[in-house]
């Protein structure tokens, strides 16, 4: 996971040097697992732990940044929302690290019925059995009988962090192009690492009731229909995203184009800057306001933040030029300040 989260504010993010992406739009529950498990796309679809799900090290080294699954029970679980039940188009990513195939290796379940037929509304995880090779795969229910998945041909990786994909999308519109091929998508696709390694074709909304959705899990007991390893990143979406987006998150090469502004209905004061450990916020009405942050590259480090005690801890940035915009969640007004950090 990345120390940050993704706003409720509309920011447009830059990939390679013309293509513009917005990776907040249609996003309905977001898990960086930045110390914790709650939902940071502004929707409260907060999880809670079961079992004992640990935070480790994530793929890029920060500490308490991912949670390590044992297989064996451990979990989390969101309550049922209707944010979590995307009708015609849906995404699922995240950063997944599977040890070994002693369990089933599901990342995340929308569970339809507990214990039989069409078993989930949608799961990404390992197709196949505990104890034997699995492959990544995606799935969907279009109604009690209907389901449909998009299955790797490939043996599942272990050992190693894997960006992992699933998309429904009811009406597929766009192409994939390889070289001088051109491809029309079908319905159902899934995703490692930036590449689309199956699709099926599928049709129909669909189908859910009102079961939870839960991450590292399907149904709990024997079958061990848990997951082992390490998840991080994990972003659902009511919308199919396209390829160029799945690139931005894959290789992480999402950036925010910023430059120092002001604004009459968010007037914010910040000091001292240069600032060391910490710095101070001042403004009307600061209860309202968050904060996002950015690097000078534009790779965003903080996202959706409160503001604490009218301060701003910077202790673990590295010195350098930050940019941090302030929003208000009342009148939608926003602010961006540039901070220098010299700790």
């Amino acid at each position: 996971m990345r120390s940050f989260v993704l706003a409720v504010c509309v920011l447009t993010f830059v990939f390679s040097a013309t293509a513009q992406i917005n990776l907040n739009q249609g996003l309905v529950a977001y898990y960086p697992f930045s110390g914790d498990v709650k939902d940071h796309s502004g929707n409260n679809n907060h999880g809670t732990i079961l079992g004992n799900p640990v935070l480790v090290n994530d793929k890029d080294g920060n500490s308490n940044s991912a949670y390590k699954f044992n297989g064996n029970g451990d979990h989390i679980w969101v309550k049922d929302h209707p944010t979590l039940r995307p009708d015609t188009a849906m995404t699922i990513a995240a950063w997944v690290y599977c040890e070994d195939f002693s369990s089933w290796n599901i990342v995340v379940s929308k569970r339809a019925v507990h214990n039989g037929s069409p078993w989930n509304s949608y799961i990404l995880y390992a197709s196949g059995t505990a104890g034997s090779p699995q492959n990544w795969g995606f799935g969907i229910a279009s109604s009690k009988t209907q389901t449909h998945f998009a299955i790797d041909n490939a043996t599942a990786q272990t050992g190693k962090w894997i960006h992992l994909v699933g998309i429904y999308e009811k009406s597929p519109s766009a192409t994939t192009t390889g070289g001088d091929n051109t491809q029309v998508l079908q319905n159902v696709r899934v995703y490692v690492d930036c590449e689309m390694v199956a699709q099926e074709q599928a049709s129909g909304s669909i189908y859910y009731t009102d079961s939870s959705l839960r991450i590292g899990m399907a149904i709990p007991g024997p079958s061990k229909q848990y997951f082992k390893g390490k998840l991080d990143e994990i972003r659902i979406y009511n919308r199919a995203l396209n390829e160029v987006e799945i690139n931005a998150l894959c290789k992480q090469q999402f950036t925010q184009s910023l430059e120092e502004t002001t604004s009459k209905e968010l007037d914010v004061k910040v000091y001292p800057n240069p600032a060391g450990s910490e710095f101070f916020v001042q403004c009307e009405n600061i209860e309202n306001i968050t904060f996002s942050a950015y690097d000078f590259a534009g790779k965003q480090i903080f996202y959706n933040e409160r503001i604490e005690n009218n301060m701003i801890n910077v202790d673990a940035l590295s010195n350098g030029v930050y940019y941090f915009q302030f929003y208000n969640n009342k009148d939608k007004s926003s602010t961006t300040k540039k901070i220098i950090i010299n700790n």
